[in-house]
């Protein structure tokens, strides 16, 4: 993962997260970059948190977590969570690529319909 302006990664740089939206107040496709926010001490080998604006670096969009925190999916084997929240009525699209594995999640929001989500199985270890 290579982090850039729009793009963070998140645990040890594993997943490559992007966040897009519509830059209108449709239900149109996404088509904007978000904005990684610079934070620090959110991150350590167990969890990590990043941020994402829109427009103004002081007003946060989008909350992402990734906790490695000893979950399971059905089958047994350990699994990686991710959590996120947005605070926007615009279409949101949130990616996320594992590196290692080659997986690849996309959450979606609808515009006026703000989303948020908990998936405990999302990415498996």
């Amino acid at each position: 993962c290579t982090a850039s302006s729009t793009t963070a990664c998140m645990l040890n740089g594993r997943f490559r997260v992007t966040v897009r939206f519509r830059n209108g107040f449709d239900n149109n496709n996404v088509d904007s970059n978000a904005n990684v926010k610079s934070v620090s001490g959110f991150a350590n080998p167990s969890f990590e948190t990043a941020f994402f604006y829109f427009n103004n670096e002081s007003n946060i969009e989008m909350l992402i977590k990734i906790l490695d925190q000893g979950n399971t999916n059905g089958q047994g084997q350990p699994t990686i969570a991710v959590l996120f929240g947005s605070a926007t009525p615009l279409r949101v699209e949130l990616t996320m690529f594992d590196t290692l594995k080659g997986a690849t999640r996309v959450y979606t929001s609808n515009f006026n319909a703000m989303a948020g989500a908990t998936d405990f199985t999302a990415f498996v270890k």
